[in-house]
């Protein structure tokens, strides 16, 4: 679930809030970010060819062996991250539900969203 579809299912559960104010939020189009992940991956293909041709072919086979481990290791530190960083929010957002008398909240320009 989108991190402000998680936001607002906490912000439900918030019954005495009267007031909510969020400033300056960039809210990514559908698909924007796997954009943005495809011309990460495209820059880094195209490094790679380049590297690829200033090699041997003894050198490349073994080149390409540890860039495959390379991309495993990259992706496994991805999802750490990824799952540290929804672990962070969903504290910050239950820490929230304990705050029983919030009645106004301003968030300006938060990250997270």
């Amino acid at each position: 679930m989108p991190t402000l579809g998680t936001f607002a299912l906490y912000l439900v559960q918030m019954s005495n809030l009267q007031s909510l104010t969020l400033c300056h939020i960039k809210v990514l189009a559908e698909g924007e970010d796997e954009q943005e992940e495809e011309e990460e991956m495209e820059e880094e293909e195209e490094q790679e060819e380049q590297k690829e041709k200033k090699q041997a072919l003894e050198e490349e086979y073994l080149w390409e062996r540890e860039e495959e481990e390379q991309e495993w290791e990259d992706e496994e530190e991805w999802e750490r991250e990824e799952q540290e960083e929804q672990g962070y929010f969903s504290q910050f957002l239950s820490q929230m539900l304990r705050l029983q008398h919030l009645k106004k909240l301003h968030l300006d320009s938060p990250s997270f969203l």
